[in-house]
């Protein structure tokens, strides 16, 4: 029984460790709606004592922004308030002109994200419908917007975006903040990769920049090669501002799974040891039984059974032993599966492929097992057995 146990244990390990594995790579396979490599980015503060007018803030950024851009190494370079993944979401209401006014308190939100016009080109977002930004987008020039996929059919699903007006519950200088809708882009993710994608709506860097600068540049070479060039450009520019979270957009990515990379990974760790444990205690128990048999398999093979039926027989019981242990583990793992569904993503607690994938091993191991003891059973001499008895 002790053995029937440890295959359980291993059973439940296994399966936990194979739906977190599988989770995982379903999670790895999502198109985040960008391309992540070769992007470096940084994040900058402008204090507001400091930058407290808009000019001062436009002059700035656009400084910035050409001076990353001319760097060697450098393809192109955009700015904004944030970058995908990195979990900070600005979200504000709104209310589309032409349709019949709403409570404050039922007006609809969205994501709010300000960018240059270089934002999708270096992100590799792409521009579905309309267009993107242009540098006459600046301030003083109409009012435009942009819009993702999600916010389109969640808001506008049965009618065309480009060309309707989006009042933005932001007021700015005695203006409230919006626009008109020039285009739609993909999706892309704020927080985590499993995370569904916000309606977001995005608004020209120059006409509404923010106290927050993310600094984003697309390489020939390795990002991580143009980090102090990227901190020397700033340092430059105003010595006095801070920049933090320099890091490359995989990392960004690698960050949004760490946690389910993590629990993965240990859950496959003690797995590992479970079944190892539980291959040993097999081993243990079936070469002891043979031993502690050795007259009564001698009778039978004086009595006509060939060695292969005795390797069978012993395997079998084996095999059993095993079994026992699966069918409690599978049904421990039914009824533990709810533990590590906030995990999951894309994979059912109950799914069949991990669950009969794990029978299978924990068999060929019990097989593999019982193999040597087995064999050895089948070469046991009648004569010496009974004499031996």
């Amino acid at each position: 029984m002790i053995v029937a146990a440890e295959v359980a244990l291993a059973v439940t390990l296994l399966t936990g460790a194979g739906l977190l594995i599988r989770s995982f790579r379903e999670l790895m396979a999502v198109d985040p709606g960008f391309q992540p490599d070769h992007i470096m980015t940084m994040r900058v503060l402008l204090p507001e004592k400091t930058y407290d007018t808009l000019p001062k803030i436009t002059n700035f950024s656009r400084q910035l922004e050409s001076r990353i851009a001319a760097l060697p190494g450098v393809r192109s370079a955009a700015l904004g308030n944030a970058v995908p993944l990195d979990g900070t979401a600005f979200w504000l209401s709104f209310a589309i002109r032409g349709r019949a006014p709403v409570r404050q308190s039922d007006q609809p939100s969205a994501s709010i994200r300000m960018v240059t016009p270089s934002y999708f080109t270096v992100l590799g977002t792409p521009v579905l419908r309309g267009r993107a930004f242009t540098a006459e987008d600046r301030a003083g020039a109409p009012r435009v917007s942009i819009v993702n996929q999600t916010f389109v059919k969640k808001f506008m699903p049965n009618e065309d975006p480009i060309g309707k007006y989006v009042d933005i519950g932001w007021t700015r200088d005695g203006v409230r903040q919006g626009g008109q809708i020039v285009g739609v882009v993909g999706d892309t993710r704020d927080d985590e990769l499993q995370s569904i994608a916000n309606p977001t709506f995005f608004l020209p860097f120059d006409q509404t920049p923010g106290e927050g600068v993310v600094i984003s540049a697309r390489t020939a070479a390795p990002p991580a090669s143009i980090a102090s060039a990227l901190r020397g450009v700033v340092r430059d520019l105003d010595p006095t501002l801070p920049v933090y979270q320099v890091h490359t957009m995989e990392e960004q990515v690698a960050s949004s799974v760490s946690r389910q990379r993590f629990y993965a990974t240990l859950l496959g760790v003690f797995a590992a040891v479970a079944l190892v444990l539980a291959a040993v205690g097999l081993y243990g128990v079936i070469a002891y039984a043979v031993s502690q048999r050795t007259h009564e398999l001698g009778v039978r093979v004086a009595l006509g059974a060939t060695g292969d039926r005795i390797s069978r027989m012993v395997i079998g019981e084996g095999v059993i032993l095993t079994a026992i242990g699966v069918l409690v583990g599978l049904a421990a793992s039914l009824g533990g599966g709810r533990v590590i569904t906030k995990l999951l993503y894309n994979v059912k607690a109950s799914d069949p492929v991990t669950f009969v994938g794990v029978a299978l091993l924990l068999g060929v191991v019990a097989a593999c097992a019982s193999y040597i003891p087995a064999r050895r059973a089948a070469r046991v001499d009648p004569l010496v057995a009974i004499r031996g008895d």
